[in-house]
């Protein structure tokens, strides 16, 4: 079998570009691993919902009571300016005891990770309790595997009783993170001539006195402060609009990205923006893109407690969202985020996870699978 350098360097070579993600082949990659380790009383799930893309679930301990699901996501995000890259974002590079390539810190290093504990913890016991291992499609763009996978009913609340997610945190667990509301705002003008522009509705105008509007929804929101999760953010990432040159743009459009707090409804976000597009007086649409609960495992719960024995560090909070939204916040799964890499390296060129981290990462999965299924 594989080692734990191997699998990552085999997963780092699929080329799951989110928002296709194409992680069918890589899938497929994970659905063979899975298979030869040939497991009494397992079953292996392939499960397809789209071109070229796919999940896998796998259950061992069929007949048993539910214990622990440990999930992680294939797709990556695209690399970016080829030229800034030292090497190729798609082939694995070691050097200075490090692993560079795309995916390699979120979170092929971590999916590597868990398949080897897999390896090393499935045969080595008869199971008292059983564990599921997920791997996800699409989770970069609003987590549709998950979303798939719960809507068929292959993961429901009865899946496990607790959940552990890959995801890099330099193997700190963390309890909880923000929720993540995703709208588009388009504004509707008129076109006109642009030697005319007093015969046209300028709707990338209407955009821009949006965007400087929004700093009042802003301050709003950072009024209030969570100790572990800080403050709620409204952050305008994309904007377009018009259709030429010489032309007043008739269509303008700008995406908000906003990291909330309990405290702060996905409703009370919106009704926020509503009212500013309502100051503007112009036609407006606002779509929702994105909607995923905060992860929000208490201090005091059983897995909390259980992450902080292995690792020896007290459990805190991440920043960036997580398929804990799915599996704790809407099926009341309690989980923990807990990966090698680092925040500092996903998404940046020349991403990479150190190698010691991905080798002490079994080894803590294994533990886990020990302490809650063995």
């Amino acid at each position: 079998m594989p080692s734990v350098q191997e699998l990552a360097s085999d997963l780092i070579g699929y080329s799951t570009v989110a928002p296709k993600g194409d992680e069918r082949e890589c899938a497929k990659y994970i659905f063979d691993y899975l298979k030869d380790l040939r497991v009494d009383d397992s079953e292996i799930n392939f499960h397809e919902f789209d071109e070229a893309r796919a999940n896998v679930v796998a259950v061992f301990g069929l007949k048993i009571d539910p214990g622990l699901l440990l999930s992680g996501h294939m797709d990556v995000v695209p690399p970016g300016d080829g030229k800034l890259w030292h090497t190729d974002p798609f082939s694995a590079t070691l050097m200075g005891g490090k692993m560079f390539g795309r995916g390699a810190s979120d979170m092929k290093g971590g999916l590597a990770a868990i398949l080897k504990a897999i390896q090393e913890v499935a045969k080595s016991a008869s199971l008292k309790r059983r564990f599921v291992f997920v791997a996800t499609a699409g989770e970069e763009t609003g987590f549709v595997g998950l979303t798939k996978l719960i809507q068929n009913s292959i993961i429901n609340s009865k899946s496990a009783k607790c959940a552990l997610i890959g995801e890099p945190t330099d193997l700190r667990p963390a309890r909880a993170h923000r929720g993540i509301y995703r709208v588009k705002v388009s504004f509707i003008g008129r076109s006109s001539h642009a030697s005319k522009p007093e015969l046209g509705v300028n709707a990338i105008e209407y955009v821009c006195k949006f965007v400087q509007k929004l700093n009042s929804v802003r301050q709003d929101l950072s009024q209030s402060r969570d100790e572990l999760l800080g403050t709620t953010t409204l952050t305008p990432t994309l904007i377009s609009g018009g259709i030429g040159e010489n032309v007043i743009p008739p269509n303008a459009e700008v995406v908000l990205d906003s990291r909330r707090l309990p405290i702060h409804s996905s409703e009370y976000i919106r009704s926020q923006i509503d009212s500013l597009c309502q100051e503007l007086k112009v036609e407006y649409e606002i779509r929702e893109l994105v909607n995923h609960l905060p992860l929000n495992t208490p201090e005091g719960n059983f897995l909390t407690k259980l992450a902080e024995s292995i690792t020896g560090s007290r459990a805190g909070s991440c920043a960036f969202g997580t398929e804990g939204s799915l599996y704790e916040g809407e099926l009341g799964i309690p989980t923990i985020v807990l990966g090698p890499g680092s925040v500092e390296q996903t998404h940046a060129e020349n991403e990479f996870v150190e190698l010691s981290q991905i080798e002490k990462a079994v080894s803590t999965y294994s533990s886990f699978i020990r302490e809650l299924c063995l």
